[in-house]
Formats: C-alpha cells, structure tokens, sequence
C-alpha cells in the first residue's frame, strides 16, 4: 500500500478532474449570479413601490393642509416625504420631463420631479369649467419591471382628483399614456 500511495502523490490531477471542478465551480457561481441579480431587482421594485406611494400620500396629506400640490423639495419635507430628498431633484417648472431628460440626468433609483399649475378652460364629461385651476405632479423614474423610464402623473382639476396615469411612451402624444386609477373612458374625456 505505501508503494501505490507514494506513485499517487506525484502523479496529481489529471486534466478531466480538473475540467469536472472547473465546470461545477462555473455552475454554482451561474446559479448565485442569476439568484442575486433577481432578488436585487425585486428589492430595487419594492423600493420603487414604497417611495411613490411615500410620495402619493405626501402629496394627498399637503393638498388637505394647504389647498394646493407641493412644488419644491422644502415643501415636499414639510408633506413628510423628507426621506427622499436625497433620491429626488425638481426639473424647472417651464420643462416637461420627456425621456431625454431622464435618461441623461436622472440615475436609476432617483426620481425627477414636476409639478406645474395654471387656469384653464375644462370640458368633462360633456360639461365646460370656466377658469378651472390644473396642477399636474409628475414623478420620472425608472420602472425596474419594465425596464424603462415611466412617468406618472397626477392631475387635479379644481379639487378633484381627476386621473392618474403613467406614461411610458415618451413624445408629444400625451394620449400614449396609462391610467392607472380611472378608466380608459374617463381618461379620454377629460380635455383641456
């Protein structure tokens, strides 16, 4: 036994056993890879979720409190959404956010926001509005699930809350978007 134990420690590993380690190595770090990268994409989603429903609330609490949307980062703090000063940046009110402004300035996992007002002429539903105030708050992010740029925005007409809606066709067509708490119908009648 010690003559074929003393030929076995010079001789090594042959090629195949090495291949075969190779190949398991290979294997278990795929698996690791693919397990990791999902479960930072579920985590990066559920973040995304969590910060746009902070900022809903935020917004629905600062519109009771002072009749109007909030519209830079102190009043936003002042809603109780402090927590994301550090992941939002405001684009100029006279700007709208469109996809080229996201992807060149806005990092994923950081949101642009927007918020912009004005009176205006409203027919729903069939009915004119006559000098109707429009606030429309807007949040460009990256959609984890999708994986694109989105915008969501919120529109109130007076105090009404009147369609919420994400867009992820960015261009002049606004009508690309989607919403998200009214119908379709209700979407498409609302003109201004």
């Amino acid at each position: 036994m010690n003559v074929l134990a003393k030929k076995r420690i010079g001789r090594g590993f042959t090629i195949v056993e090495l291949l075969i380690v190779v190949v398991v190595i290979a294997i278990l770090a795929a698996i690791t890879i693919v397990a990791y990268n999902g479960i930072t994409n579920q985590g990066n989603i559920t973040a995304t979720e969590a910060d746009l429903s902070n900022l809903s609330k935020a917004q629905e609490v600062f519109r009771v409190q002072n009749g109007t949307s909030f519209s830079d980062l102190d009043e936003m703090k002042e809603a109780g959404a402090g927590s994301l000063e550090r992941k939002a940046s405001w684009q100029p009110e006279d700007e709208d956010i469109g996809g080229e402004n996201l992807s060149t300035s806005t990092p994923k996992g950081r949101y642009l926001l927007s918020y912009s007002a004005h009176t205006s002429n409203i027919n729903i539903d069939g009915t004119t509005y006559p000098n109707l105030n429009i606030e429309v708050f807007a949040v460009g992010y990256w959609d984890y699930q999708a994986n694109k740029w989105v915008e969501k925005r919120t529109i109130w007409f007076g105090d009404i809350k009147k369609s919420e809606y994400v867009n992820d066709q960015f261009g002049d067509d606004q009508s690309s978007g989607r919403c998200v708490t009214a119908t379709f119908e209700q979407c498409r009648r609302v003109s201004y």
